[in-house]
């Protein structure tokens, strides 16, 4: 298996700070960084809006989001029958 070096970012477009950062070693799924991408982003920025992949689409995403303040969010969606319909 080829292995990679992950890296998620939360960065806040308006200022271009890099709010947040999670490295790891690929592959691996990403999801389970939103928590702590998030946490880490909302004490540094106010949020209102939020883009993320499809790596991202969880139920419990998504009510982190809505947690930190998150409005509207655009989180694309998993097409493999996993994810939200």
């Amino acid at each position: 298996m080829r292995r990679f070096t992950l890296l998620a970012v939360a960065c806040h477009t308006r200022s271009r700070l890099i709010a947040a950062a999670e490295v790891a070693v690929g592959p691996t799924n990403e999801s389970p960084f939103f928590d702590d991408l998030a946490s880490e982003a909302s004490q540094h920025a106010g949020w209102d809006r939020l883009l993320a992949d499809a790596a991202y689409d969880s139920e419990a995403n998504h009510q982190t989001a809505r947690f930190y303040g998150v409005r509207s969010g655009v989180i694309a969606l998993k097409r493999r029958g996993a994810g939200r319909k």
